[in-house]
C-alpha cells in the first residue's frame, strides 16, 4: 500500500508532454509538471493565412514563413559579423508582436502581406538579441 502511494505520487511530479488542439491557436504541445500546465502554440496552417504563390499553398502560415525566411537572412548577415544594437533589434521585433497581440484580441485584421513582413523583420532582431545576451 505504501509503495502504491509512493508511485502515485512519484507520478504526479513527472513531467509529461501532451499534443491537442486548440481551436483559437491550433496544434499545442502542453507540457504539465507538477500539475501546472504550460502550452506552446505551433503554427496553424489555416488554410487562409497561407501563402498561395502559382498555385502552390505554403505548408505553414505567412507569419511562419516569414519567420523562416528571416531566418535564412540572420544566417547570411551572420556570416558577415553582423548585429543590430539591442534597440534597433527590439524595435524588429515589435511589429509582429503589435500584429499579433492586436490580432488575437481582435482589434484588427491582418492580412497575408503584413504577416509575412512582421515574421521576416522580427528573426533577425530576436537573433541580434540573443548574440547580445549570451
Amino acid at each position: 500500500m505504501v509503495k502504491r502511494k509512493c508511485l502515485n505520487n512519484l507520478k504526479s511530479h513527472l513531467l509529461t508532454l501532451n499534443f491537442k488542439w486548440d481551436s483559437r491557436v491550433g496544434p499545442m504541445l502542453v507540457i504539465r509538471y507538477k500539475k501546472k500546465n504550460v502550452g506552446f502554440a505551433f503554427c496553424h496552417r489555416q488554410k487562409d493565412r497561407c501563402l498561395t504563390i502559382f498555385g502552390y499553398t505554403s505548408f505553414l502560415c505567412a507569419r511562419c514563413t516569414g519567420i523562416a525566411i528571416g531566418f535564412l537572412l540572420s544566417v547570411l548577415v551572420s556570416f558577415f559579423n553582423l548585429s543590430f544594437p539591442p534597440i534597433v533589434a527590439f524595435g524588429l521585433m515589435l511589429p509582429l508582436i503589435v500584429d499579433g497581440v492586436s490580432q488575437f484580441f481582435n482589434l484588427r485584421t491582418s492580412n497575408n502581406l503584413i504577416r509575412l513582413a512582421t515574421g521576416i523583420l522580427f528573426t533577425p532582431g530576436l537573433a541580434s538579441l540573443m548574440v547580445v545576451m549570451v
